[in-house]
């Protein structure tokens, strides 16, 4: 089962679906670096979307998986932690304006950046620098994908 169809590519071109998301289970035990980016994702798809094996996300830069629980949870995010897992109850949309902690986390940043492109409100940051460890094109390269 997957979440649906996010987007895709027709010739030079990358086409967003409007279809809805839909929550699925997934272990990111080899992927955990993905943490950060699927919670959002779920944040944002029907249903119950559910994380395993998520206890190695507070070994990171910093602590992502009580951060990023926090900070979603901020923006009204249902979203909570039980035992190695996190359960994220998502919706279409979120409105309200927000004020995230970025923890000095590229990872954390990049993805609450994205949750704030799909939120319906106004988001501020603390110290996006940290984005400059892994990617530092990725306000440009967002502002041209959102431009365009």
């Amino acid at each position: 089962m997957d979440m649906g169809e996010l987007f895709f590519i027709d010739k030079d071109y990358l086409i967003f679906s409007q279809k809805i998301l839909h929550g699925i289970s997934i272990d990111i035990d080899n992927n955990i670096d993905l943490g950060p980016i699927l919670m959002v994702l779920g944040s944002f798809a029907y249903g119950e979307t559910t994380l395993l094996n998520t206890s190695r996300l507070v070994n990171k830069e910093s602590d992502r998986l009580h951060n990023m629980v926090k900070e979603l949870t901020k923006a009204g995010v249902d979203i909570q932690i039980a035992d190695d897992k996190v359960i994220i109850h998502g919706k279409a949309s979120y409105k309200g304006n927000n004020n995230f902690s970025t923890y000095h986390d590229h990872r954390i940043a990049m993805s609450l950046i994205i949750f704030a492109l799909l939120n319906n409100g106004v988001s501020t940051f603390d110290n996006l620098e940290c984005i400059k460890k892994s990617y530092p094109r990725f306000l440009e390269d967002i502002d041209k994908i959102i431009l365009k």
